[in-house]
């Protein structure tokens, strides 16, 4: 016959592992969804970073000048600005993007 110490020690060392399988539960939960956080910012620093290689790739491009006329609206070579280079490329990139929205530009 169980003793009634024997029954409660029992019932202690099962409620001691009940716990340990719910901490474990959540212990690997917390992991999992570490795990998935640090994915999810890799991906968007993967992102990111794509972004910006694209942005200064763009940036590092020549502009393109559709034609060189009194209607620019930048310098014709050999004349003198005020403008600072990257101003005028900006004014162009959007004189070119007005013109090629339009249909002036096919």
């Amino acid at each position: 016959m169980v003793s009634m110490e024997d029954a409660e020690r029992e019932r202690k060392r099962l409620q001691q592992q009940e716990l340990q399988r719910a901490l474990a539960i959540q212990v690997e939960e917390a992991r999992q969804r570490k795990e998935e956080a640090r994915r999810r910012q890799e991906a968007e620093d993967a992102k990111e970073e794509e972004r910006l290689r694209r942005e200064i790739a763009e940036e590092s491009r020549p502009v393109k000048r559709h034609c060189e006329s009194a209607k620019a609206p930048f310098p014709l070579q050999g004349t003198k600005s005020t403008v600072a280079p990257k101003e005028l490329a900006l004014q162009a990139q959007q004189v070119w993007s007005n013109r090629t929205k339009s249909g002036g530009v096919s």
